[in-house]
């Protein structure tokens, strides 16, 4: 396995991005930081540092070097210099872009990829972001109002829509007919709607993908009482998928990839390892309390039924939420319900204010009521242990200004994907899917061979 060295002006700059890299590569992979000058704090580059660095991550596989400005490149090419045994020329020096190489080269690695294959893919580390950024900004010469056409779904994709149900799963396109499911995927509709989801079979859906539909549907309820992960308001565009093609749910981050290409895949496989081992902890620790990681106790009780309102309690006091929803149900993201729970958790002079229903159970609200002072979730008893977890991972003083931001913005929408954003960023507050499918282990085409107990591709 190769190994791989992060050089930047700033020592703390290039520590961050081992840090990242690390995370994402996992702990097997060689990465080491050469940043700033001996001695001190001070910007600049050492090639005494870079060979110093290069060493420490050696393999006889080779070592990739990413620098961040063009000093460095001058520092790294001094430091070939001082290695002996020819190592140097087992060093390849990237051009690619300092943190998206590194994590695409981590991931790489970790997948046992040769060093110029490593190399090529840290080079090319930006093409997913500026893709992406490409279909969301107006071409020139035309007016922003014009809508954007489509993606072409007949090639590599990645959609955005809303979190709605936590997870990762990989699997086939599957459209719903009038004969029901085509077969065991990825299902596709225009909107999951509460018979539909009775249907769910969580061992031939893997996950589900609406075009319209809102997290707080009682459809994206059920999914997430299932574990199945699910991703609403993706738009028209993805009932064009073709039935058959791979595609790849993240139900946290809210994003639906077709024919994922092997980075992601390498990535994803790593994300979903992770979120197996803390399912499979929280599992392990569902009868101990949940504390965060800066000593907040937060009671966590399994509900007897799964109330369609959310209720809030403060001592004697209980209060309905005012129905906004086409359901008739509050969306407990509005910004306006959040500014209405922060109010009695102020109002209750210490007094423990607890949520119960649904809103308890979607990982996307846990760390903002945590950060409102709520200090009691009542939830699906399927839920306790996952939302426990989740808990655990939170830092009450980072869910206090997600919950401060959260109050600033104009919708449950944008609230949903400022809390995915801050799940994203922080490894420690991924919340975990409890039966989480299992990623293929080839990239851009589906193994024959399939798991019949749980339906997940291998």
């Amino acid at each position: 396995m190769i190994g791989i060295v992060v050089v930047s002006h700033s020592s703390r700059l290039a520590a961050g991005v081992v840090e990242l890299a690390r995370e994402m590569g996992g702990a097997e992979v060689a990465i080491e930081a050469a940043g700033g000058l001996e001695g001190g704090d001070a910007l600049g580059t050492s090639a005494t540092l870079i060979a110093a660095a290069i060493e420490r991550a050696w393999s006889g596989d080779g070592v990739l070097v990413l620098m961040d400005l063009g000093s460095a490149v001058l520092s790294a090419e001094a430091a070939l210099e001082l290695l002996g045994n020819g190592r140097g020329e087992q060093v390849v020096l990237s051009d690619g872009p300092l943190a998206e190489g590194a994590v695409i080269a981590a991931v790489a690695a970790a997948a046992g990829s040769a060093l110029a294959e490593v190399a090529d893919q840290a080079r090319r580390a930006l093409e997913p972001k500026t893709r992406h950024l490409d279909r969301r900004s107006p071409q020139p010469g035309s007016s922003a109002a014009v809508p954007e056409a489509p993606p072409s779904l007949s090639e590599p994709f990645c959609l955005e829509g809303l979190p709605a149900a936590p997870g990762v799963a990989y699997g086939e396109a599957r459209l719903a007919g009038p004969g029901g499911f085509s077969g065991a995927g990825i299902l596709i509709v225009a909107d999951l709607t509460p018979g539909e989801a009775a249907l769910l079979d969580p061992s031939q859906v893997f996950g589900v993908a609406s075009a319209a539909g809102a997290p707080t549907s009682r459809g994206a309820v059920v999914a997430r009482s299932k574990g199945i992960p699910a991703v609403t308001g993706l738009g028209q565009a993805v009932l064009g998928v073709p039935e058959g093609m791979e595609l790849l749910i993240d139900g946290e981050a809210g994003l639906l990839y077709g024919e994922a290409s092997r980075e992601i895949g390498a990535a994803y496989r790593f994300r979903v390892s992770v979120l197996e081992a803390t399912a499979t902890r929280a599992r392990t620790r569902a009868g101990e309390p949940a504390v965060t990681r800066d000593g907040e106790r937060v009671e966590v009780l399994a509900l007897p039924a799964d109330p369609a309102d959310l209720v809030v309690d403060a001592g004697a006091l209980a209060l309905d939420v005012a129905g906004v929803s086409p359901e008739g149900h509050a969306d407990y993201l509005e910004p306006v319900v959040l500014d209405e729970l922060r109010r009695m958790v102020e109002e209750a002079s210490g007094t423990p204010v607890a949520v119960h229903g649904d809103a308890g159970g979607d990982p996307a609200a846990v760390a903002l009521l945590v950060g409102l002072g709520v200090r009691q979730l009542a939830v699906a008893p399927d839920d306790v242990a996952r939302v426990k977890e989740s808990i655990r991972g939170l830092d009450t003083t980072a869910a206090r200004a997600l919950a401060a931001k959260a109050l600033t913005l104009d919708s449950a929408e944008d609230v949903r994907r400022l809390a995915a954003g801050f799940l994203g960023a922080d490894p420690g507050a991924r919340r975990p899917q409890m039966g989480t499918r299992q990623m293929p282990e080839t990239d851009g085409a589906p193994d024959d061979r399939s798991d019949s107990a749980n339906g997940t591709h291998r």
